[in-house]
């Protein structure tokens, strides 16, 4: 079913409203006007356009009141101006329309505005139904059934209207209900957009059809609605009639919109981006765009990143726009490129309006452009005769030519390299391949030092980029070279290093020469890796080792390299050494006791001479212990003396007893110099310490470790308290520390006693006593302690009122003792409750760890009404007297 009105009364409506408007002359179909008719402008596949159709803020309720006002000004009864009804509640439908809330009375222009608002349809468009379907708009005396069936919303060309849509509003909203019923359900219908559709010209199937290209939504809804198409009788004569196979509902709707709100396809510009392409130093964007408008091609303009940045017009050939859009031709492609900035970029085109529409975005897409400052790397500056090798990477990801390099040597450009070589840098720009590389000597004037210093030059988006300087020396006349060691031994110099001439490949003679004089020789000719690479050009055979003979005392040693050719002989390094001389260098490095005795390890050189130096240990009286020769292998004292060679190292053990209690460790002196000795008094004597020693309940406790070398087994400790001796304990506890340190002892050398004592501050000290040779002997150091003793301390933490006395909490404790002590409590001075303080208090386990938490305490206080002090007092336990903790008022009601 059609939901659209009877042809033949719409046609009689649309007579009644020209015969009042029309002069009789217009309507005649024998003749037409010199003017050009309305419907010149009539395209059967674009009645009107999207935009038009569905702008439904077009107008205000107001200007929907005046509209109906001017149009309706010779209404004198029943008019649409005045006609006011009840609405009714409609739910929304998602995608369709939005609702609507009834009212007990609205007017015509609210109904039309509120339901394009809630539906999304113009309301020129609903006003325009409302004339065409029953001609309410323009009627003088319009009927009650005319408003019945308002637009005409299911009443059929083939049967009666449906009495369930009568009624002004429900025709007003189900018909732009049914418009978005066919723009959200379009292969639904018969009639559809973007395709060639066969319509006929009259209900009457005699009277043949075409076929129409249908553009938009819009048209396609309007045929839909009213599915014939006007002919050319119909059009010839737009206020009128036309022949007998002619129809006008789509020609009214068309003559009607344009004669009150101008044209009807003034639509905004459409297209899209069909492509973007990145390339270096580009972005190609690829699309089209059309204004229903004209057939001419329009304006596109391009934003990046929400900012204007280039006009274009799309203009070139594109067949498959003109076959979608008959009659507006092919030219309505656009081929942009554009030089964009790195990074991600976002890029919009909007199409240019040129009728009367709205300039539109047609599509926006992201892109990562290539492009951007040169970047490149110098990899090597190497000299060579006469210049430097440059070597290293460029590129300009503008473009894939090679990258332009200017060279400037001390402020001054000399030359430009070229990046087109291979090259396995990684660049970061995988699409440039990989021949960025660089390689070129360029000449430079010799005898000079300054710096070199390359830069990419741009090209493109972007500036020059600088891919820093190197420093160079460059070669003279005069042959170079460095001095990398001088080393020292008995009598003897070396000198190491490099020499290269500019005149010759070949290895320099070299000169060592000692306070004037030339005491060695040799050719620059070993080999030097490290010096091939920094001068390519020359190989690296110009290494040099010399050694000559040196003299006692402070010495000045240089190394001459022998000019070649052209220049001068070059001295390269002079440096004044002293020959060395004197005792022995002797360090001992770690001691490690035993049960038996001690083993000593360290190092020791005599700088007189090279051969291995003897240690040993001899008591005070003379006695040799041991002794052994310090040959044992040490690669870092020959790292730091490397004319004496590594054997420096010695490992010596020394057997102790109570007649070897005290010796001295000697390095034997060779040459100029005494002897260097390293004296040592351990003895057989007991050895330990006090760890700590703190406060705890009546006095101290005190922890430390002993042990008797002469024993593994555990030790007698006696404790001294102000030089009196006050408690003897065993160090027979693990201390894994202890083992670590003395390992042939073990673990069971600790020791910790509790020691009673009066209150103060008091010194105490530990002896370990003697087993076998030796003596007892006080270990460590003695340490002061301070005893907390005397009288009771703690509080009365609170004092609560209860009906019919109160309930005290506190602690309180006694230096003296660990235990528990008595509590009384004294109401207005009287002593009335004993307790014991024996609750656990966590508090004052963490405060008095040493104590233990179990001195708090609380009681019931029976008192009388009124206002009472509660005392309490701690009852003291050893020295000291009972002492008051605190008092605190309570009142009782």
């Amino acid at each position: 079913m059609h939901h659209r009105s009877r042809r033949t009364a719409s046609l009689i409506v649309w007579a009644l409203v020209l015969a009042l408007f029309v002069p009789l002359a217009s309507v005649a179909t024998s003749t037409t006007s010199a003017e050009a008719l309305v419907t010149d402008g009539f395209d059967p596949g674009y009645i009107i356009s999207d935009e038009r159709f569905t702008d439904s803020g077009s107008m205000t309720n107001n200007q929907v009141q005046q509209f109906l006002q001017a149009k309706g000004a010779s209404c004198r009864s029943n008019c649409l101006k005045d006609y006011r009804m009840a609405t009714t509640d409609r739910d929304p439908v998602a995608g369709r329309c939005n609702g609507y809330t009834g009212k007990s009375t609205e007017n015509v222009a609210n109904i039309i505005k509120n339901v394009a608002v809630s539906c999304g349809i113009n309301p020129q468009v609903l006003l325009v139904m409302l004339e065409k379907e029953q001609g309410l708009v323009t009627s003088t005396a319009p009927s009650s059934s005319r408003y019945r069936i308002a637009m005409g919303y299911a009443c059929p060309d083939t049967a009666p209207c449906d009495t369930r849509y009568y009624g002004f509003f429900n025709q007003v909203y189900m018909a732009a209900y049914q418009f978005k019923v066919y723009a959200t359900s379009p292969s639904s219908f018969r009639y559809r957009a973007g395709q060639n559709n066969t319509i006929q010209w009259h209900p009457n199937a005699s009277c043949g059809s075409s076929t129409v290209y249908i553009r938009n939504q819009a048209t396609a809804s309007l045929y839909n609605y009213t599915p014939y198409r006007p002919n050319a009788a119909a059009l010839a004569n737009p206020y009128g009639t036309g022949n007998s196979c002619s129809s006008y509902g789509n020609r009214n709707f068309f003559v009607k919109f344009s004669d009150w709100f101008g044209a009807t396809t003034a639509a905004s510009p459409e297209g899209r981006i069909n492509s973007t392409i990145v390339a270096p130093g580009v972005v190609r964007i690829t699309g089209w765009a059309l204004d229903r408008d004209s057939a001419e091609s329009i304006d596109v303009h391009v934003y990046v990143n929400g900012r204007y940045f280039r006009p274009a017009t799309a203009n070139i050939s594109r067949p498959d726009i003109g076959a979608a859009f008959p009659g507006y031709g092919n030219a309505h492609g656009f081929d942009l490129f554009l030089g964009l900035a790195p990074g991600s970029t976002e890029v919009c085109v909007y199409g240019i309006s040129v009728g009367g529409g709205k300039n539109a975005l047609l599509e926006c897409r992201t892109v990562s452009p290539i492009s951007g400052s040169p970047s490149g790397a110098i990899m090597a500056a190497n000299l060579e005769p006469g210049g430097v090798k440059l070597t290293g990477w460029a590129l300009d990801p503008d473009t894939l030519d090679p990258a332009q390099i200017a060279v400037t040597y001390r402020g001054t450009r000399v030359g430009t390299v070229k990046a087109g070589a291979a090259s396995s840098a990684n660049t970061g720009y995988p699409s440039h391949g990989t021949k960025r590389g660089f390689e070129g000597v360029i000449a430079l004037p010799a005898g000079t030092t300054g710096d070199v210093c390359l830069t990419v030059l741009n090209v493109g988006i972007g500036s020059n980029t600088s891919l820093g300087c190197r420093s160079l020396r460059v070669f003279g006349n005069d042959p170079i070279g460095s001095v990398d060691a001088v080393d020292v031994g008995p009598s003897t110099v070396r000198v190491s290093g490099w020499a290269i001439d500019r005149q010759t490949t070949a290895g320099v003679t070299v000169e060592l020469v000692v306070d004037g004089a030339v005491v060695a020789r040799a050719t620059a000719n070993g080999d030097r890796p490290d010096v091939g690479r920094a001068y390519p050009g020359y190989g690296s055979k110009h290494g040099y080792v010399l050694s000559g003979a040196l003299g006692a005392g402070a010495q000045e040693v240089c190394l001459r390299a022998v000019n070649v050719g052209a220049g001068t002989t070059s001295t390269l390094s002079c440096r004044s050494v002293d020959a060395p001389t004197g005792p022995p260098q002797f360090v001992v490095e770690s001691t490690v006791r035993s049960a038996t005795g001690y083993t000593y390890t360290g190092y020791a050189m005599d700088p007189d001479s090279t051969s291995p130096v003897t240690v040993k240990a001899v008591t005070s009286s003379g006695k040799q212990l041991a002794s052994t020769v310090a040959n044992r292998s040490r690669p870092d004292r020959a790292a730091a003396w490397p004319l004496y060679g590594a054997d420096q190292g010695f490992s010596i053990f020394v057997p102790l007893g109570a007649a070897t209690a005290d010796f001295c460790l000697t390095a034997v002196n060779v040459g100029a110099g005494t002897d260097a000795t390293r004296c040592e008094t351990f003895g057989p004597h007991p050895v330990g310490r006090i760890d700590t020693v703190t406060a705890a309940p009546g006095g101290f406790d005190v922890t430390g470790w002993a042990l008797d070398p002469d024993s593994a087994s555990p030790i007698s400790v006696h404790v001294y308290v102000d030089g009196k001796h006050v408690a003897t304990t065993k160090a027979d506890r693990s201390r894994t520390d202890i083992a670590s340190a003395y390992p042939a002892y073990g673990a069971a050398h600790g020791y910790t006693a509790r020691v009673q004592a009066s209150a103060g501050t008091h010194t105490v000290c530990a002896y370990g006593i003697n087993v076998g040779g030796g003596k007892n002997g006080m270990i460590g150091v003695c340490k002061q302690v301070v005893v907390r003793g005397g009288s009771p301390d703690g509080r009365l933490d609170s004092v609560t009122p209860t009906a019919n006395g109160a309930t005290v909490s506190g602690w309180a404790i006694d230096y003296d003792t660990a235990s528990p002590i008595t509590v009384h409590l004294y109401v207005d001075g009287r002593m009335t409750t004993t307790t014991v303080a024996n609750v656990t208090r966590p508090d004052i386990a963490a405060a008095y760890p040493k104590w233990g938490g179990a001195h708090g305490f609380t009681a019931s206080l029976p008192l009388s009404k009124g206002v009472h002090e509660i005392c309490a007092y701690g009852i003291n336990v050893g020295s000291g007297k009972n002492d008051l903790l605190t008092c605190k008022t309570v009142t009782v009601r």
